[in-house]
């Protein structure tokens, strides 16, 4: 589904929340914009996952993904603890911003 400039991805399934977060995401871009002047982020991902290593793995970039299968040690458990009590998480790889 895009979104303006942005690009929301879901599972099969999952089409009403991802229509709720679209319907928030739209009024929120249009507030930045209105408001402030911002234009929304060049390379702008949303992903509805219920996964943290779903979201990692689908968010990330093709090289990204190798690098992350290599080490994955180094996230396993600060995002195993942090995922439970998030609502939402922002992963920057390099220009493009993922939001879970």
């Amino acid at each position: 589904m895009n979104i303006g400039k942005i690009i929301m991805a879901f599972d099969p399934g999952e089409e009403d929340t991802a229509a709720l977060i679209g319907s928030a995401c739209e009024k929120a871009v249009q507030l930045a914009k209105e408001n402030w002047g911002l234009e929304t982020a060049w390379d702008c991902r949303i992903y509805v996952m219920d996964s943290w290593l779903k979201f990692v793995f689908q968010s990330a970039p093709w090289p990204w993904r190798i690098l992350l299968g290599v080490d994955d040690t180094v996230l396993v458990l600060p995002c195993r603890r942090t995922w439970l009590y998030s609502a939402a998480w922002t992963q920057r790889y390099g220009k493009r911003a993922a939001i879970g």
